[in-house]
């Protein structure tokens, strides 16, 4: 999935992804590439997989849940922040708490939340 079928995607879903959005999935996808290395995070690493089975898969949760209205959401065992960070990316209004096991993954969450606080 290119850049252009996220967009076009996302908005399907009625979500609107401007370029500083972008930019923020972007930087999300470089650190997991680059932790992926050292903590084997995920499989799929190819950008264009990432954006749809990573980022478009969790975003396509908004057609269970009203997410506009201010909420709480936690994730389980979020791995590399799937669907967690994703979801408080685009939603800001949600309080998104990410839960996991292991160690290196939590090593991981904790540069993707210094990115985006």
């Amino acid at each position: 999935m290119n850049k252009d079928e996220f967009i076009l995607y996302t908005k399907q879903l009625n979500i609107n992804i401007d370029e500083e959005t972008y930019a923020k999935f972007n930087i999300y996808y470089e650190l997991l590439v680059k932790w992926n290395d050292m903590f084997n995070l995920t499989n799929i690493i190819k950008k264009e997989e990432v954006f749809l089975r990573h980022f478009y898969d969790s975003l396509c949760l908004i057609k269970s849940f009203d997410y506009n209205n201010p909420t709480k959401l936690c994730d389980f065992g979020t791995g590399a922040g799937f669907p967690g960070v994703v979801i408080a990316i685009i939603f800001s209004n949600i309080n998104v708490t990410l839960l996991e096991s292991n160690k290196k993954k939590c090593l991981f969450l904790e540069e993707v939340k210094k990115l985006y606080h």
